[in-house]
């Protein structure tokens, strides 16, 4: 309610007390016309409050489903493929991997930490210098940031056990594709986690 609306209703209330009261010149009925009116003044007021926060409350709620709704829906993994993708890397502990998040959205930066955190359960070695990059991280060969997760293998692993990994990786629902191994890194597996492919 604006604040000139609260003066017009205090100002009307005085005006109906003192036209009683001149109408009757009885300063007892005068007074309380007054707090009559000025009683009926407050709960009106106090009604109208209470219905412009509860409107005020819905508008919010409505625009906050509307940017729930309108948001794309998350990556993640069920219990259950996340159980099978722990099972299944558990069997290949060996290798260290590198995971960055090649990322400018919140989304994939919480995608990469479960995937990391799937690679811990399953007891592989993750190093710290895990990392979360708001530039462009480009690989040989490409012009833009690749959707999806590419999984890069250097030649020091063997093909059957590289294979075993992006098997696991595919179990798990990753729309993970093979890729070349990240350049500068000391660690044999080198997992990107780019943005959501769109649909």
């Amino acid at each position: 309610m604006s604040f000139a609306l609260l003066v017009t209703t205090v100002v009307l209330s005085l005006l109906l007390g003192l036209y009683v009261f001149l109408r009757y010149e009885d300063l007892a009925a005068g007074g309380v016309a007054v707090v009559i009116a000025a009683a009926a003044a407050g709960v009106w007021f106090f009604a109208e409050a209470d219905k412009e926060d509860v409107e005020s409350e819905l508008l919010a709620a409505r625009e906050r489903v509307a940017v729930l709704e309108a948001a794309p829906a998350r990556r993640g993994f069920t219990p259950e493929a996340r159980k099978a993708m722990v099972e299944s890397l558990s069997q290949f502990i060996g290798p260290t991997a590198f995971v960055l998040a090649n990322s400018t959205d919140l989304e994939t930066t919480q995608y990469s930490r479960e995937i990391v955190a799937i690679l811990k359960d399953a007891g592989w070695e993750v190093p710290p210098s895990f990392g979360v990059t708001y530039r462009p991280v480009l690989l040989p060969g490409q012009e833009s940031v690749p959707p999806g997760v590419v999984l890069g293998i250097s030649s020091d692993v063997p093909e059957a056990f590289a294979s075993s990994i992006f098997n696991a990786f595919r179990a798990g629902g990753v729309n993970v594709r093979r890729g070349p191994h990240w350049p500068g890194t000391e660690h044999p597996i080198s997992i990107l986690v780019g943005p959501k492919a769109p649909v």
